[in-house]
This record gives structure tokens, sequence and C-alpha cells, in this order.
């Protein structure tokens, strides 16, 4: 394992650490050798912070910080020292959430971060944590274009979603408008920023609470599918990726010296009703809940730059979903 500089066991950073993938990607890191500062927004709480405390190398080689993002100066303690920085903490929002109370913590949580590691000196890459969604293949009509493929080229046009009220058009925005802010300052920045945009990330998990992602995938067993049927509107497909995937993904980024730009981060992408379609060949037993609808234009989600600077998925749509499932129930979602 080398680090940007070629240092084994280099000493990194992970904002929301607590988080679905923050965890994760914290229990990879310390398989690896990584020393690790993980921000948190209770250190003393032990609901989500016991998993962390838990994992094998975190009493030699985790510390975790209090860390606010709408806070200036709240990360510096965090960064302080460390070589590299992942960047996933994200505001809490809701679908009622205005702009002002959604996207603009988000843009200035992104920039205390970027800024603090400014300060700091010692960071040398910054990999922050964006989505399939700062990418919909849309036009300004909000229309899907066809032909095309959902990568790096593409950016969600902005404009159609403050004009249209769609019950998660704020996080598209916010998604959208702080991967811009990462690459806008990265031009002015002696640090390298790369983003990284997964798409639905889903498998097991360490957190005390189910994830998010991986309940609106399970939406079509659970009858609560209205998100990802908005996906697929924005998307054109449903973009998957095992959470231990997404967690390399990271961390290849991090250790690449060639690494640059953007890196969409997708292991499998198909249309919503052929996903539905899958559920109910290889798992017969469940009930879908779901209305026939047809997926008018097919947009496939590409990998091809991430996969072309050497990294490769291990899991494919049948792992995925095989240990949502699983997770699932142990978790009685299901």
């Amino acid at each position: 394992m080398q680090g940007v500089d070629g240092k084994v066991g280099m000493k990194v950073c992970v904002t929301g650490g607590e988080g679905y993938i923050g965890s994760w990607l914290v229990k990879n890191l310390l398989q690896r050798g990584y020393t690790v500062n993980a921000t948190v927004r209770d250190p003393e709480n032990e609901a989500t912070t016991g998993p962390l405390l838990s994992l094998p190398g975190a009493a030699e080689r985790l510390k975790l910080f209090r860390a606010d993002l709408c806070q200036e100066g709240t990360f510096d303690s965090a960064v302080e020292g460390c070589e590299g920085v992942f960047h996933l903490a994200s505001p809490m929002g809701s679908s009622e959430s205005s702009e002002d109370e959604f996207v603009q913590p988000a843009l200035k949580g992104v920039l205390n971060v970027l800024n603090a590691c400014s300060r700091a000196k010692s960071v040398r890459r910054v990999v922050y944590t964006s989505s399939v969604a700062a990418a919909c293949p849309l036009n300004e009509e909000g229309r899907l274009i066809s032909g095309c493929c959902l990568d790096e080229s593409r950016w969600t046009p902005v404009d159609f979603l403050r004009r249209k009220k769609h019950p998660v058009n704020f996080y598209y925005t916010a998604k959208t408008l702080t991967e811009q802010a990462v690459i806008e300052y990265g031009l002015n920045s002696q640090m390298e920023l790369v983003t990284i945009g997964p798409g639905y990330v889903a498998g097991p998990c360490l957190t005390s609470t189910f994830p998010a992602s991986c309940e609106a995938i399970l939406g079509l067993i659970t009858g609560n599918y209205d998100g990802i049927k908005l996906t697929q509107s924005f998307l054109g497909s449903m973009s998957l990726v095992h959470i231990d995937d997404v967690c390399e993904a990271h961390i290849f980024l991090m250790e690449q010296p060639n690494a640059q730009g953007r890196y969409i981060c997708s292991a499998c992408s198909l249309t919503l009703s052929h996903l539905v379609d899958f559920i109910h060949k290889r798992y017969p037993h469940f009930i879908l809940h779901f209305k026939e609808d047809d997926d008018d234009i097919f947009v496939p989600t590409s990998s091809k730059k991430l996969l072309d600077m050497g990294f490769s998925y291990k899991y494919g749509l049948e792992d995925i979903l095989d240990e949502t499932i699983k997770y699932a129930q142990s978790y009685r979602v299901l």
C-alpha cells in the first residue's frame, strides 16, 4: 500500500466517518495499514462511534474528531498532519428543505473542509465523494438525451431542477454544485482534487441504522419505490455498486499518482424494469410492489475512465442484491 507520495502507512482523514460509505472506508483503510482521523457529528454517541472504535486496528490507528460542516475551522484538527483527505460528510436535509437550508450548507461545508486542508499544508490530495446525481444526462428541458452514456462529461442541469420541484431536487442540485465547487477550487490550489461519483451503493453495512441507498433499492420489495422511479427518469438507468468496491475505488484514487478530475463509479447499470425482472427471477418468494412502466430511453452508466486507470470491480449485480437482502433481513427491514 502506497499513498500519493509513495510512503507506506500514510495518515489520512475521513470526514463523515460514521456514515455508510465513511465507516466502511475507515475499515478498509485500517486493514491496509493507514492511520486514520475520522470526523463524526458526536464522538460521545456510542451508537454511531461504537462500530468504528471496535474495528481491527482502531485502538492503534484511529482517532475520532467532532466537526460541523457549517462551522469554519472545525476540521482543522482532523486534517492536521494528514497527507490525504476523503471528504464524504454531507449535511442532513429532507425533500421539504429549501435551497438555503440544504444546498447552501453543502457548499459552505465543502469549502470549509477544503480551506482546512489548505491551511494544514500537509494535505497532498483530496478525494471528494460526489454522486452520479451530479451527472444526469438530461437536456435543459429535463429530457433524457438518447444515444449517450452517463459519464464524466455530463453535468446535471441545475436550472431545470430549480424550475421543477421534485422530491429530491435539492440533493441533485447540492451534489452538482458542490462537485463543481471542488473542481473549481482545485484550479487554484496546490493540492490535487479528485472527485468520485458512485451510483446507488449497496451491500452489507457497519452503521447502526439501515442505509437509505439500500432501502431505496429494496423499495421494489417493500413498496416504497418512488425514489428509484425518479432516478430512472433522471439517469436513464439504475446504477449500482457494492459498498466494498466503492471504498476500494476511493483508496485507488488516493493512491494512483495520475488520478485527476472526475470519476464515475458504477459496477452495473440497467433499467428499472430489467431490475424488477431480475429480482423476480432470482427471488421469486418476494412479492414485488411495482406497476409495469415502459423505460423509454436507456442510458448506460460508464466507468470507463476508472477502469482504464486499472481499477476492477469484484462484485456484480447478484452479489450486490444478495448481500443487501441478507443485511436487510438482519436489520428486520425485510
